[in-house]
C-alpha cells in the first residue's frame, strides 16, 4: 500500500516545481511512509531518481533545487531509522546466518538474479506450475511493450525494483519473500501490461489476442477461484477462540487450564482474559511435553510439584495450538498416562482434552 501511494504521489508531482510549504509536506510524507514500511526508502529513492532521469530537458537541476529540503528530510529520517532500528537488526548474527546464503556471490552472479526473478513469481506473488510460468511470459512481454510504447515508465516502474537490488548486491537487503512483497504492484502491473498488449494485436493477428486471452485465463483463474473458495472456507491457523470459549462453557469451578509453553502465550492471554479468566485459573506448560523421548511421568510430576496448581484428582483442560502433525499424534497417548480423559474440543491449529488426574 505504501508503494503505491509514493508511486501515486511521487509520478503526479513529476516535473513540477513545488511550492515551499508542499516540499515540506513531501519530506513529511517520506517519512511518515517509512515509519509504516521500511523499504519505503527504495520506492521513494527509486522513483524520485527516474522522475528526475526522465524530467524535460535541462529541467531536472531546477527540480533539484526547487526538492533538495524534501530528500533532507528523507536523508535524515532514514538515518534515523537505520541507527536507531535497522541497525541493531543488522547485528543480530542469527539473522545475518539466516539471510546470508540468499545474497548474490558478486556483482556478475547471473544465475542467482535469474533464480530470484524465478522465486518471485511463487513467491511472494503466489503463482504455481502453469500459472507461474505464463505470468512470467505476459511479465516479459509487458516489459517489452513498455519499452515499444512507453520508456519513461518503464524507468519509473522499474526504478523501487532496480533501487532494492542494488542494496541486494550490497548484501545490505535480501531478496526474498517477505521482505520484497512490496514490489508486487509493479510487477502486477507489467503482467497486466503484458496480457492487455496481446489483446490489442487483435486486429494484426488473431491468433496472438487468444494467446493473451489464455494467459490472461490461466493467470486469474486460481486465485479467483481461491479467493472465491476463503469466503465460504476461510483459512485459520490457529483457532484458539472458540478452544477458549468451549472450556468456559464446559468447564467446572475450579478446573485448570494447561497451556503448552511451546507457543507464545499472547493469544491465549487475549481470548482467556476476555472470557473471564485470570492468571490464577492456568498454567504455562513446560516445554519438554512434546519433545521426543523427553517425556516421563517422573518429568510431570516434579512439574506438577513446581507448579503447585495442578493437584491429584482435579480437572484439568490441555491447551495446545500451532503443533505439527507429529507433536500431535504425541499428545493423547502421554495425557493417558496422566489421568482419565472427560472431554475434548478440536479446531484448525488448536485444540483441548479435559483430563482429570490421577
Amino acid at each position: 500500500m505504501v508503494a503505491l501511494l509514493l508511486s501515486l504521489l511521487l509520478i503526479a508531482l513529476r516535473g513540477r516545481t513545488l511550492r515551499r510549504a508542499d516540499v515540506l509536506l513531501l519530506g513529511i510524507a517520506g517519512t511518515a511512509s517509512m515509519g509504516f514500511s521500511y523499504p519505503a526508502i527504495f520506492t521513494l529513492g527509486g522513483v524520485e531518481i527516474a522522475n528526475l532521469i526522465t524530467a524535460p530537458k535541462g529541467k531536472w537541476k531546477a527540480i533539484l533545487m526547487n526538492r533538495w529540503i524534501a530528500y533532507y528530510i528523507w536523508i535524515i529520517s532514514f538515518g534515523v531509522l537505520y541507527f536507531w532500528v535497522i541497525a541493531g537488526a543488522m547485528q543480530n548474527q542469527a539473522l545475518q546466518n539466516a539471510w546470508s546464503p540468499e545474497y548474490p556471490k558478486s556483482i556478475f552472479d547471473i544465475p542467482w538474479l535469474l533464480e530470484s526473478f524465478k522465486q518471485f513469481f511463487s513467491n511472494p506473488l503466489g503463482f504455481h506450475g502453469i500459472s507461474e510460468e505464463a505470468a512470467i511470459v505476459a511479465f516479459i512481454i509487458g516489459c517489452i511493450a513498455f519499452f515499444q510504447q512507453k520508456r519513461t515508465k518503464l524507468l519509473i516502474l522499474t526504478a523501487p525494483i532496480l533501487a532494492t537490488l542494488v542494496a541486494t548486491y550490497l548484501h545490505k537487503y535480501p531478496f526474498r519473500t517477505r521482505l520484497i512483497f512490496f514490489l508486487t504492484p509493479f510487477f502486477i502491473l507489467f503482467i497486466a501490461e503484458g496480457i492487455a498488449y496481446l489483446f490489442s494485436q487483435v486486429k494484426k493477428c488473431k491468433s496472438i489476442a487468444i494467446l493473451g486471452i489464455a494467459i490472461g485465463c490461466i493467470v486469474l483463474l486460481p486465485p479467483a477461484v481461491e479467493a472465491g473458495r476463503l469466503l465460504f472456507f476461510p483459512k485459520i491457523k490457529r483457532s484458539m477462540r472458540p478452544i477458549i470459549e468451549y472450556t468456559k462453557t464446559h468447564g467446572k469451578p475450579g478446573d485448570t487450564l494447561f497451556v503448552d509453553a511451546g507457543n507464545s502465550p499472547d493469544q491465549f492471554q487475549y481470548y482467556a482474559e476476555r472470557n473471564g479468566y485470570s492468571a490464577s485459573d492456568y498454567i504455562f506448560g513446560y516445554n519438554k511435553f512434546l519433545i521426543l523421548d523427553q517425556f516421563s511421568k517422573q518429568r510431570w510430576k516434579d512439574f506438577q510439584y513446581q507448579s503447585g496448581k495442578l493437584k491429584s484428582g482435579q480437572r484439568v483442560w490441555f491447551v495446545f495450538s500451532g503443533l505439527n502433525k507429529q507433536e500431535k499424534m504425541l499428545v493423547k497417548p502421554r495425557l493417558d498416562q496422566l489421568g482419565q480423559k472427560l472431554d475434548h474440543c478440536d479446531r484448525p491449529g488448536a485444540f483441548t482434552y479435559l483430563y482429570q488426574l490421577k
